[in-house]
């Protein structure tokens, strides 16, 4: 209960700068959101990209997610981007990562549209119990019919 966020992200800076790959997403996402220390969004995406160059597929979900919706004045949105590293998680079972690439190709964003490729990505994000995935699942199933 006495959470200090700035210790946290200076204890995770210290992890992510001896190579713990989890540190480095952590201190990505503290950073991008500014959970409890201001947004520095620049230096969130570094430490994002360095855990993508480890191939950490938490790491390729994260920054797939800001290439996918964009930061203003930050980051440009890069569907084609965004999908490479769904791709690269989902390679990793991602689970999220399963969810965004199957809702890619369903949309066609970033990628040639493909519902066949879509259909056994979602299910098998949704056997683990993802919410989206199931809903997905559903919404197919009803225009089937």
């Amino acid at each position: 209960y006495q959470v200090d966020p700035e210790a946290g992200l200076r204890q995770y800076e210290i992890l992510a700068k001896q190579g713990h790959v989890d540190s480095m997403v952590a201190c990505g996402i503290v950073l991008v959101e500014g959970m409890g220390v201001p947004p520095d969004e620049q230096r969130g995406i570094e430490w994002l990209q360095k855990a993508v160059s480890m191939n950490s597929a938490q790491g390729c979900y994260e920054l797939g997610t800001l290439l996918y919706t964009g930061i203003d004045g930050v980051l440009e949105e890069d569907p084609t981007a965004a999908f490479e590293l769904f791709r690269r998680a989902a390679e990793q079972d991602h689970t999220a990562g399963l969810y965004m690439m199957a809702d890619c190709l369903l949309e066609g964003e970033g990628t040639e549209q493909s519902v066949g490729r879509a259909v056994p990505l979602f299910y098998k994000a949704a056997e683990r119990g993802h919410r989206y995935s199931r809903q997905k699942i559903r919404e197919l199933l009803a225009k089937s019919n």
